[in-house]
């Protein structure tokens, strides 16, 4: 026990007989490494912080330098400041994701459940990345179950994850694929589901998609600017309304995600438990 709260997760006790003292003894191998995965959980998200706040620093770090010590002609000043500045609002960005996703964790986010049409959402969420579906020439489908499907939920916290579909749909989408939005309600349930026509995910990481900081091999060479805390986040969201979401895939075919937004509720705030725990 001295060990283990100095921090040593190696060793596991040698279970003997069957009384109450055999069963202790599980217990207590069982509490070891429950702590070791926990510590080693602890570890990889410090490491991982720690490596996506290090790269937008020494890039700040190297311009402002070449522009204070004259490296950097007068002229370019400008082009190096602008990246300077993007790289400001990807630490804002990383520290935001952080902040949200400990206050979900800790069960300190009041959802300010509201009804609205879901159709209308999508719509408003597909116009502001319409500059980025032009720039790609991508085609975007929407099919609509009903022309109006009205959810009770907070508004603000689904649109952030309708985003964050869509922007990874255009994302990892050749140019002239296609992306399709779809709306459908089902039993006591609302569907909504963004589907596309990139190089998809492959079946052996699916099931790692949702965790923090993991990224795909593809998205760490093509998305430079994520931090792998997007569809975490997501998820924490959808779990935070009693909902559920998934992802189908056929490497080399297409990608969809479908969350759902469970039967409404009563009005109101309502405050809500630690996610993880669903």
């Amino acid at each position: 026990a001295r060990r283990v709260a100095s921090g040593e997760f190696t060793e596991r006790i040698a279970v003997k007989g069957e009384d109450e003292i055999a069963e202790l003894t599980e217990s207590f191998n069982h509490m070891i490494m429950a702590l070791e995965s926990s510590e080693k959980v602890r570890r990889d998200f410090i490491g991982n912080v720690s490596h996506e706040l290090r790269t937008p620093i020494t890039t700040i770090k190297g311009f402002v330098e070449g522009i204070l010590d004259g490296v950097i002609p007068e002229d370019r000043q400008k082009e190096y400041l602008s990246i300077v500045r993007d790289e400001v609002r990807r630490m804002q960005n990383l520290v935001n994701d952080l902040l949200d996703m400990a206050k979900m964790q800790a069960g300190e986010v009041s959802l300010k459940l509201s009804h609205f049409d879901m159709n209308e959402l999508v719509r408003r969420s597909v116009i502001s990345l319409q500059q980025l579906f032009i720039e790609k020439n991508l085609e975007l489908k929407a099919d609509f179950e009903t022309e109006r499907m009205f959810v009770y939920a907070d508004r603000d916290a689904i649109q952030r994850v309708l985003i964050n579909l869509l922007h990874n749909a255009i994302k990892f989408t050749p140019e002239q694929g296609e992306i399709r939005v779809r709306t459908y309600l089902e039993k006591d349930r609302a569907f909504i589901s963004v589907e596309d026509t990139g190089k998809g995910i492959a079946q052996d990481e699916i099931p790692y998609i949702f965790d923090r900081f993991y990224k795909t091999d593809k998205s760490r060479s093509r998305d430079k600017g994520g931090a792998g805390l997007g569809l975490h986040i997501v998820r924490s969201i959808i779990n935070l309304h009693g909902g559920d979401i998934i992802v189908r895939s056929v490497e080399g075919e297409y990608c969809e995600f479908v969350f759902t937004i469970p039967k409404p509720q009563k009005k109101g705030k309502k405050k809500i438990a630690d996610p993880s725990e669903n």
